[in-house]
């Protein structure tokens, strides 16, 4: 008697436990993939309705886009920290 209960008691479980893995429903963060992205590419647009020209951007020199590119590329980078170090006991010279 008891063994059956018991076994009836771990199927029950289990069939629980396993039930939660068999119904998958669509989460708002699948029904809504890419919205983020798509909204922030429209937003960069200043004109919607103005076609896109064909003519070479103008307004900054050579130089001064080059080093707008590195200042913007060297922003990426990881600030060095300070080193630290343990030194345990002291050291003694021999004589």
């Amino acid at each position: 008697m008891k063994r059956n209960s018991f076994l009836l008691f771990v199927l029950l479980v289990s069939c629980g436990l396993l039930s939660g893995c068999a119904a998958k429903q669509e989460s708002l963060v699948d029904n809504f993939r890419g919205t983020a992205f798509n909204l922030q590419k429209y937003n960069q647009i200043v004109a919607v309705d103005q076609q896109p020209s064909r003519e070479a951007p103008t307004g900054m020199d050579g130089e001064a886009a080059v080093l707008t590119y590195k200042r913007y590329l060297e922003g990426f980078k990881e600030p060095e920290g300070p080193e630290y170090s343990l030194s345990l006991g002291s050291v003694r010279e021999r004589r």
